[in-house]
């Protein structure tokens, strides 16, 4: 970390914070609305965007109109479902075309049909695709009906590709499929004709057994047909590392996703601008060093700081109100010293109410001097400099 050095016996590291950002954890994320959807599970829409399902076992199954968020469904950005979570209801996220990120976990085992219908789907790892998490072993007709997806990847215990699972998906271009598949009902590829790219992980004799319904011709008769696919086209990216992480290098199939990463590389230090990590976004200090943080206020009130351990004290704080016509604006500063290493966290309230909080992180101090005075020489005694730290150790 950069040394900031001063003549006076106390060094402060004043960092312009005009407004610290929030830590957006769950408690104090702002819910629109929340409910149940399912005898075990439950979800809740912030105010973000993000849609989050928690619980265990199945969700409910809906038709178009019933689930319980459709009201919402512009409002939609981020759907997550939770581990826990067995079934992926009927409908459920159903014209989500709003949706940048679909996440589901290990332990969904069925996807109802429609679930995915009408809905987008991120850009990511080079494609617009969902991960479908491998202990999926049924997705119901019409799953991914007339969605934007243009990759897909089969989970390995699927055994049947039910009717019109990806019906109108014009944009499908990529199709890996594993060799656990008897049965690819009617129109399951129905109108598809962009589809590009087969892997098929079976031998071709294995492929020409599969009873194939009527409407799926864009994929059976696909020129481009990959079997006993088992190799992989890797695409590396160097990954650097951070104050928080190893650098690596990531290794990621183009075609099945599989993923490996080597090289490593030793974490580096924090970079520091106005005291603040540009990686990390802690704030950084050492012990016995004070680090200065402000916050603003558009309205009146007293603003209360606190810090969650005990590493560090609050060393002074002040306040001040703006009043301009309408606009009103209170400012307050607080001083922390750090007391032996580790993180913390600081946080400003009014009335109870956080309205910002920030990390810290105290690092062990090293000194650092600068001449903070001269000395000259008289008849009786040698003249020097004298270095000081910004810890208050001179010689």
């Amino acid at each position: 970390m950069k040394k900031i050095l001063s003549v006076f016996l106390t060094m402060l590291l004043f960092v312009n914070v005009f407004s610290i950002v929030s830590l957006a954890t769950d408690e104090e994320r702002e819910i629109l609305d929340s409910g149940t959807c399912g005898e075990n599970a439950t979800w809740v829409l912030y105010k973000d965007g993000e849609l989050i399902i928690s619980g265990e076992g199945p969700m409910n199954h809906y038709n178009s109109s019933t689930t319980p968020w459709k009201a919402y469904y512009k409002s939609i950005t981020k759907a997550t479902v939770n581990p826990g979570i067995t079934t992926i209801g009927d409908y459920v996220f159903d014209g989500l075309f709003f949706v940048t990120e679909f996440s589901l976990p290990e332990t969904v085992t069925a996807i109802g049909k429609y679930a995915f219908a009408f809905s987008s789907f991120a850009y990511q790892n080079g494609w617009h695709e969902i991960i479908i998490p491998d202990s999926v072993e049924t997705i119901a007709a019409n799953a991914f009906y007339d969605s934007d997806i243009n990759r897909i990847i089969l989970p390995s215990h699927l055994t049947v590709i039910k009717r019109g699972v990806f019906k109108n998906c014009s944009k499908l271009t990529m199709v890996v499929l594993p060799d656990t598949v008897t049965t690819i009902e009617d129109n399951a590829f129905d109108s598809c004709d962009k589809i590009s790219e087969v892997y098929y992980k079976g031998t071709q004799e294995q492929w020409n057994a599969i009873d194939f319904g009527a409407g799926n011709g864009y994929l059976k008769n696909n020129s481009n047909i990959t079997y006993s696919y088992i190799c992989h086209e890797y695409e590396v990216t160097r990954i650097a590392p951070t104050c928080q992480m190893e650098g690596y290098d990531q290794y990621v199939c183009r075609i099945c996703g599989d993923t490996y990463c080597e090289n490593y590389t030793d974490k580096v230090d924090h970079s520091t601008h106005n005291g603040q990590c540009d990686m990390c976004g802690k704030y950084i200090v050492e012990e016995q060093i004070t680090v200065a943080l402000s916050v603003s206020y558009h309205a009146i009130g007293d603003i209360e700081w606190a810090l969650e351990k005990e590493n560090a004290e609050i060393t002074e704080t002040g306040q001040s109100t703006i009043i301009m016509g309408d606009i009103v604006r209170t400012n307050s500063s607080v001083k922390i010293k750090g007391l032996s290493v580790g993180t913390n966290t600081v946080k400003a309230a009014v009335s109870g109410e956080i309205i910002a909080s920030a990390e810290i992180e105290i690092l062990p101090h090293t000194h650092s001097y600068a001449v903070s005075e001269t000395i000259a020489p008289t008849c009786t005694e040698k003249g020097c400099d004298v270095f000081l730290c910004a810890c208050g150790d001179t010689y």
